[in-house]
């Protein structure tokens, strides 16, 4: 006897889709990294339109132009800002900041612990910037203190970059056992529903041989000259 599996639920339909498709956790986790690349290169073009302007051009001269690392002359610089330098300073920090508050801000709105390493390397870097203005930081020790931040707020973020990704690989291993409980539930369910329509198909078919035998037999005979001919039902 054939079970006719069409007739079972539609939750059949389900199962590939349960076993194929991204979870939430990978589906969360790619817009994450999409929020932050759009954020990083935002960043970027920023600071690279404001540290251009011809009129900065001296300051570089004493600190490597972002994202430059600084030369051996530059962290060997034993002078102090002058008047000028000091005035230098204070334009750039000016056309700077607004490229580091609008990326904290972009990234608080993505996961708080990436924009709090921004904001720590920015309070930083205003302190090395303030040192040099008053005079108490030669080129070379804000440089080598600049170097020292950059490392720092490196590590930081990638230590809260791997934090991330240790939460999306934990929701997304949970998501999977959830799913793994439902296909098992809807397997036992598909068997209980084969199983059910098999006994439904087995039974109708005694209760049809029932009848059958149970029919009384009514013989009809014809006669067409010496030729007689019965049929049973």
């Amino acid at each position: 006897m054939m079970i006719k599996w069409k007739r079972l639920p539609g939750v059949v339909l389900l199962l590939p889709a349960l076993c194929s498709c991204a979870t939430d956790a990978q589906r969360n986790a790619r817009a994450m990294r999409a929020e932050v690349i759009s954020v990083v290169r935002d960043g970027v073009s920023c600071a690279l339109a404001a540290n251009a302007s011809p009129d900065l051009v001296p300051l570089w001269h004493h600190i490597p132009r972002p994202p430059a690392a600084p030369s051996l002359d530059q962290l060997g610089d034993a002078s102090y800002a002058t008047p000028t330098d000091i005035q230098l300073i204070k334009i750039w920090h000016d056309r700077i900041t607004p490229c580091r508050e609008r990326a904290i801000q972009s990234l608080s709105g993505i996961d708080g612990r990436m924009s709090n390493v921004i904001s720590d390397i920015t309070i930083t870097g205003d302190q090395i910037e303030l040192g040099l203005a008053q005079g108490r930081l030669t080129w070379g020790e804000a440089n080598r203190q600049i170097q020292t931040n950059r490392v720092s707020a490196q590590r930081q973020m990638l230590s809260v970059i791997n934090q991330i990704n240790g939460e999306f690989i934990e929701q997304d291993a949970a998501e999977r056992d959830r799913r793994a409980e439902v296909m098992s539930e809807i397997g036992q369910g598909l068997a209980a529903a084969a199983q059910a329509a098999a006994t439904v198909a087995v039974t109708a078919e005694a209760i049809q041989e029932e009848r059958r035998a149970s029919r009384p037999v009514v013989t009809t005979c014809n006669q067409i000259l010496f030729n007689t001919t019965c049929v049973s039902q």
